[in-house]
């Protein structure tokens, strides 16, 4: 499983989405268009603007979002979002493709468990 590192900053025309991943490889991206799929099953398509910034274990790249998607946000949790990792992978490099990081606190639950399993990514927006 890989791990994802999402963060939303608010800008003075916007906003800014950072989506982070480990990696054996610096020279992979985060590109293409990516999907902010919401909790009444909008979305926001955020287009590649190509600003990203790899080191050498980590792929960050950084998407834009408009005043009023912000205030989209304020008002909507994040489910899930969807983005590309490219590049030319090997036998024994990161995984390249389509994923999809998933608003969850936990994948392990019972059915006897009473409290709520996602982030509030509203809440926590509103605050920006």
């Amino acid at each position: 499983m890989v791990k994802f590192k999402i963060q939303v900053a608010k800008t003075e025309s916007g906003g800014l989405l950072k989506i982070s991943a480990a990696t054996t490889n610096p020279k992979f991206i985060i590109s293409g268009t990516t999907y902010v799929y919401l909790s009444d099953n909008s979305y926001i398509s955020c287009t590649d603007k190509g600003l990203f910034k790899n080191s050498d274990n980590t792929l960050s790249s950084y998407f834009t979002f408009t005043a009023a998607e912000m205030n989209k946000l304020k008002k909507l949790n994040i489910a899930s979002i969807r983005f590309n990792i490219k590049g030319k992978s090997g036998n024994f490099s990161s995984q390249t493709g389509n994923f999809t990081a998933i608003n969850k606190k936990s994948y392990y639950t019972t059915s006897y468990k009473n409290s709520k399993n996602t982030f509030d990514t509203n809440k926590e927006i509103s605050v920006l």
